[in-house]
């Protein structure tokens, strides 16, 4: 749930970082940042903004962290989630902004978060908290229809009106998958031989390349927030440009990754939100074994970096499903 700090919080890549962890020091420091942009915030007349609580809920050492912040502005509480990065992030801004003024916005029930501000003095990005609870906990707790509602944002994200930045170009997803392979066998060497057998059948299963679309980049039901009346997806710090079928790839494996340890609560949880998918964006059902696949080397490359036996096994679990998605789509 996060942690709140007493004392500062210490990065060397984040050098700035420990005055925004500090409900005092934070308030200062934005209030001076969202003066010097003239944020309508402060010249509506209700007062500077007031920093009650700073709580840290991720930590991305050398990268970036994430805080929330409750805050007063008058007589109105809200809670903001702040993005504090090592370099500059502004383009994450820019893309919510296109995204919500392209149908991912207000009164829409498929929704991005709600930027405030970039402050490039600190490297942080402001947003308002998504509404509701993840999709994960939605879940884990056995409430029904939080798959179709992911496959239907899907859906909208797909058609939202912006297209990708023309400075972004889609990478090679076998060149990811070279590497993944090699670290993975690296790490855990006895799953060297799957690891290649695997990278073998992407290689045989590569999809044509379609038009290039916005990837949301690390789509998982962590990310996904539901409420009574939106749907919305956070984290859009690893967006980028690829296959339409790139995001739903990655959900699969991750709902994959959370039935191989836990069984009983997630198996079948994939299976079902494929079906969903299909019917949703049936344009990009082809191509949707070879991410799910791709994501399951990824995510097991990561998984046997941290060097903990349980998640090996886990690692090879995710291989095998890989493997089977690939066979199932090729007949």
């Amino acid at each position: 749930m996060g942690r709140r700090h007493g004392d500062t919080a210490a990065d060397r890549a984040i050098p700035h970082l420990g005055r925004l962890t500090v409900p005092a020091e934070a308030e200062r420091c934005l209030n001076a940042a969202l003066s010097e942009q003239g944020h309508p915030w402060l010249t509506d007349g209700a007062g500077p903004l007031r920093v009650q609580a700073v709580t840290v809920l991720r930590e991305h050492a050398g990268s970036r962290w994430t805080l929330r912040y409750a805050v007063r502005r008058g007589e109105e509480e809200r809670t903001l989630i702040g993005k504090v990065y090592s370099r500059d992030r502004s383009d994450v801004l820019t893309l919510l902004t296109s995204l919500r003024a392209g149908g991912l916005g207000p009164g829409q029930p498929m929704q991005v978060p709600a930027p405030v501000a970039y402050l490039p003095g600190l490297r942080l990005l402001l947003v308002e908290e998504a509404p509701g609870i993840p999709a994960r906990t939605s879940l884990r707790r056995g409430d029904t229809g939080v798959l179709e509602r992911t496959a239907g944002w899907l859906a909208a994200f797909h058609a939202a009106a912006v297209p990708p930045p023309t400075s972004a170009q889609p990478s090679d997803p076998l060149d990811k998958a070279r590497r993944w392979a090699k670290a993975l066998g690296e790490h855990a060497p006895h799953l060297k031989g799957e690891a290649r057998h695997l990278l073998a059948a992407l290689m045989e299963r590569e999809p044509r390349p379609g038009p290039p679309h916005l990837v949301h980049g690390d789509f998982s039901v962590s990310h996904v927030y539901v409420s009574e009346g939106t749907t919305t997806v956070i984290d859009w710090d690893s967006w980028e440009v690829g296959d339409i079928a790139e995001d739903a790839g990655r959900l699969y494996a991750s709902l994959q990754h959370l039935a191989a340890r836990r069984p009983e609560r997630y198996g079948g949880a994939a299976e079902t939100f494929a079906g969903f998918y299909r019917a949703a964006v049936p344009a990009a059902w082809e191509s949707l074994p070879f991410y799910a696949a791709l994501s399951c080397l990824r995510t097991a490359k990561r998984l046997t970096a941290k060097g903990v036996p349980h998640r090996i096994g886990y690692a090879r679990t995710l291989l095998t499903a890989g493997l089977s998605s690939l066979t199932a789509a090729g007949g």
